[in-house]
């Protein structure tokens, strides 16, 4: 049986524990491992390793993690890899514990963008009115035939980030990677309203729409995040990524040609009210325990993404639905 005798990957793990949970302290960790805080620190410095099996396994129940993430059970021809399926859950939580200091890292891969002043938000010229623009301005159409995207997922560069499923194949989507690994409480496939092409100028807005799915635009954007956040975690989380590094990002190319990839839509709403005492508004905080994109998070509201109130290409009035279901 092959063990992690002397395995750095012991470090590793514990760093990318105590990210994932906000655990500040070796001490902290240390109490949860039941060691001396000494030996944490030597562990995650590489000056130490572990070539107890059963003390190893003792970590990763206290941990709450498979022990195969350590290398103590061997995988027959065929079997489930569960160390894959134990990094792609680190990943995962450390993208949604850190998608504001992600986004920051991801801004600056990106080439030729408007950047909207005091954010890390990325527009193209004609996606922006040089001023408010009234909404009785802006003309929407709909065109139900359009052409798919170019791109949905299964592309090979995804492939690092789709681990293997439990029939021994890999995960096509990495909306079912998250629908079967992560198992949120709820993660509907729901049709959506999808950005073919948007143009605004001192006279208006003009956007047309074709329709899609929330999981097309899941297995791109958030496949995309999850490499970012891969990338960055082998970093050592610094400040910067590499276009090189990012196979996927690369693959993607123009942001902002909705030809290559499906692009929801959303509303943000900044809603002031006024009363004797000054304006006030409210804020949102996404709880972890009830959203599948981008926990903890706190943005304006009301704010998400538009769909047809009903089954079907027209299936009504549109209705906004909370980003991350």
């Amino acid at each position: 049986m092959p063990t992690a005798a002397g395995d750095p990957r012991l470090g590793e793990v514990i760093k990318a524990y105590m990210e994932t949970r906000g655990i500040a302290t070796h001490e902290a960790m240390a109490r949860i491992l039941g060691v001396e805080r000494s030996l944490v620190s030597k562990y995650v410095n590489g000056s130490r390793s572990c070539r107890d099996v059963t003390q190893l396994r003792q970590f990763a129940e206290a941990m709450g993690l498979s022990p195969e993430i350590f290398g103590l059970l061997g995988r027959p021809e065929g079997e489930v890899s569960r160390r894959e399926v134990e990094d792609w859950k680190l990943v995962r939580q450390t993208l949604n514990r850190n998608r504001q200091v992600l986004t920051s890292v991801a801004a600056r891969l990106y080439w030729e963008p408007l950047r909207i002043e005091g954010t890390n938000c990325l527009t193209t010229p004609a996606w922006i009115a040089p001023t408010p623009v009234p909404l009785n301005r802006v003309r929407l159409s709909l065109e139900e035939e359009a052409a798919e995207p170019l791109l949905d997922g299964s592309e090979t560069e995804t492939e690092s980030i789709r681990p293997i499923a439990s029939d021994g194949t890999r995960f096509e989507r990495y909306s079912q990677a998250i629908r079967t690994i992560a198992q949120p409480a709820l993660f509907e496939n729901r049709t959506s309203y999808r950005l073919l092409d948007a143009e605004f100028d001192e006279g208006g807005g003009r956007m047309r729409f074709g329709l899609t799915t929330y999981f097309d635009m899941i297995d791109i954007c958030e496949a995309l995040a999850h490499e970012t956040a891969a990338a960055w975690m082998t970093r050592g989380h610094g400040d910067r990524t590499e276009l090189h590094e990012l196979p996927f990002r690369e693959r993607v190319g123009d942001l902002f040609d909705t030809g290559r990839r499906a692009v929801l839509p959303s509303i943000n709403t900044l809603t002031i009210r006024r009363g004797p005492a000054g304006d006030t508004f409210f804020l949102h905080r996404r709880g972890s325990a009830s959203v599948t994109l981008a926990p903890g998070l706190t943005h304006i509201v009301p704010a998400g993404v538009f769909q047809p109130a009903a089954i079907g290409p027209c299936g009504g009035y549109p209705i906004m639905r909370p980003p991350g279901n």
